[in-house]
């Protein structure tokens, strides 16, 4: 392919500088493949007597080349035919200087055409920390490649130092932006030893955005003119971790820094791409690479899918706003999962006195310690029954994730038999992921009664008593249990005031109903006793003796006849006994059958 300044394809048809790229590859396999680059000039038209010396020198120094790869980076001087608008234009020739350079494949000191190694190195670490989200428009780095893939930009065809303008948009926030993308210079693999690929390096502005991003192109012969399409890798996890793990987005401590960390940036950027090329199912991922390059890659291939998958940025809890429970001698929270990647990871500072119970990992903090939790973890937290008294009844937190890009992977296809190319970055979030969460600690007082009998001190069982906000009894707060076989019951509420007040309103039969109001005052977090008593219902026994008592008589003709009338006769004295067991309202036998209960 060879084009001048302008993208204009190669013509002999008026002179100008064209710049040209061939594709070598040597019948021996043994020996490695490369690129030549030339410059192509062609001049205005001189006489054939001319020409035809420059003619046999070209073909001369152009047989060398094919024969000599040594001799490929020297100049050379070829003629080729041009038309003019005279007579017989075919015999007519003008003469073409070329320059030609062959890419020696192992060293890695000196660029083509291009930035130093050094420099190139340098220019990728940049990258690697540039910011990619305007955020005025909340345009990110991809949304803008991905539109100008939409708008049929083709990147590929531009020339270097060329730029092209087109306008994104927002659909969220509808707000556009200008955006400008120039190509620039191109960059050989085989200064790295690893191969003859070429990468372009383009630069991408809107914004406040300016970022970098490379392409990655296997040394065979490119796509043609035409317009290409960019898509986002949003299902290629193989290819996904590639980018992930081959990079500074994983963190520090990757494939590089545990497998090789003497590779300058450059190198271990071409490694990426190579092993990205193959995750991409690519049937030439290693065209155009030598044994170390591919060797070098399905390393990284390898270490890359051992890893967990890639984190996104989302993450909750299964529930962020939680009341403690008191359980036992303190308080707890339910279990809570942190919903997230595994590799993402948040820091709880957690308040004087509080625990984490790390569920996953069995671990328990220190109180008030500051411990980091992992994706996927189940924790509870823990607290003293004072908790709300000694600190604060109420505890939130915002943390933020740890994780602050969400890396991308995009493809540019051609629908061609060209080989794809690809455009790999990582950008920053538009905004930082937060998660919040919340603890609700126990204000709850407890109240227990034991309810006894009044005489023998025994306990009362079915004894319903209510806890009132008043004296008077008017305002329920709750109704207690009935007691138990033990005469207690017990009853949670929550503290809204200090003093409370229980009064019976129900009694057990054989008991009279306890008429008084017992102040109690609350303690959260604690329990509060108060003994209440009952006095058993009591009969009496009345006996009268009645009798006929003489009140008068009557006299007729028949004779007298006497009156009496029944009357309660005074000092007949009885004796009483049971007729049968007589127990107690406690259960206690008081009188066994047939026993004196009352005497006279």
């Amino acid at each position: 392919k060879a084009e001048n300044d302008a993208g204009e394809n190669f013509s002999t048809s008026h002179a100008d500088t064209y710049h040209a790229v061939y594709y070598v590859e040597p019948v021996n396999q043994n020996h490695p493949v490369y690129q030549i680059g030339r410059n192509l000039i062609v001049k205005e038209p001189v006489t054939a007597a001319q020409s035809e010396p420059q003619t046999e020198q070209a073909v001369t120094e152009e047989d060398t080349g094919s024969d000599d790869e040594e001799a490929a980076s020297q100049e050379e001087t070829e003629t080729v035919p041009v038309e003019t608008e005279i007579v017989e234009p075919e015999t007519a020739e003008s003469e073409t200087e070329e320059a030609e350079t062959e890419e020696p494949e192992e060293k890695e000191s000196e660029f083509q055409d291009g930035l130093s190694e050094s420099e190139f190195d340098a220019a990728l670490e940049e990258s690697e920390t540039e910011n990619t989200t305007d955020a005025e428009s909340g345009l990110t780095l991809s949304d803008v490649l991905e539109q100008a893939g939409e708008q049929d930009i083709d990147l590929i065809a531009m020339e270097d130092g060329e730029t092209v303008s087109f306008t994104a948009v927002n659909t969220s926030t509808r707000a556009t932006q200008d955006v400008d993308v120039t190509r620039g210079t191109a960059y050989y693999y085989a200064d790295y030893g690893l191969g003859s690929y070429v990468t372009y390096k383009y630069t991408v502005k809107f914004g406040n955005v300016s970022a970098t991003a490379y392409c990655v192109q296997p040394s065979k012969a490119g796509p043609g003119d035409g317009v290409y399409k960019i898509t986002k890798l949003g299902d290629s996890k193989a290819l996904a971790k590639v980018c992930y793990y081959g990079t500074k987005a994983s963190g520090e401590n990757g494939f590089f820094s545990e497998k090789h960390p003497d590779f300058s940036a450059g190198k271990q950027f071409i490694i990426v791409h190579l092993a990205a090329s193959y995750a991409n199912n690519s049937g030439d991922a290693f065209s155009g690479t030598n044994a170390t390059g591919q060797a070098l890659a399905m390393e990284l291939y390898n270490y890359c899918m051992s890893q967990p998958e890639i984190p996104e940025v989302d993450m909750s809890f299964s529930n962020a706003d939680v009341t403690a429970y008191i359980s036992g001698n303190s308080q707890r929270t339910e279990e809570i999962t942190f919903k997230a990647s595994e590799l993402q990871t948040i820091t709880m500072k957690l308040p004087s006195g509080v625990r984490l119970h790390n569920v996953t990992t069995g671990k328990t903090s220190s109180a008030g310690a500051s411990v980091e939790i992992c994706g996927g973890t189940k924790f509870y937290l823990s607290a003293p029954l004072t908790q709300a008294v000694d600190v604060k009844g109420e505890w939130s937190v915002t943390m933020k994730g740890s994780i602050i890009k969400d890396y991308s992977a995009y493809k540019i296809t051609t629908g061609s038999e060209t080989q794809d190319l690809a455009l790999v970055f990582g950008e920053g979030v538009t905004d930082e992921k937060y998660v919040d969460f919340k603890v609700s600690w126990v204000k709850q007082a407890t109240l227990e009664i034991v309810k006894k009998d009044r005489k023998s001190n025994k306990a009362i069982a079915g004894a319903v008593y209510g806890v009132y906000s008043d004296k008077d009894g008017k305002n329920l707060i709750t109704k207690m249990p009935a007691t138990d076989d033990n005469g207690a019951s017990s009853v949670t509420i929550t503290k809204t005031q200090d003093t409370v007040y229980l009064k019976e309103i129900s009694v057990p039969n054989g008991y009279l109903l306890d008429t008084k109001a017992y102040d109690v005052n609350l303690v959260i977090g604690g329990t509060v006793k108060q003994t209440v008593t009952d006095a058993e219902q009591m009969a009496s026994l009345t006996v009268y003796k009645l009798g006929e008592v003489l009140t008068g008589a009557k006299v007729t003709d028949d004779g007298v006849s006497f009156v009496y009338t029944e009357q309660k006769q005074k000092g007949a004295v009885y004796n009483v006994y049971a007729a049968s067991d007589i127990v107690s309202a406690d259960g206690t036998v008081v009188y066994k059958k047939d026993a004196l209960v009352k005497a006279g």
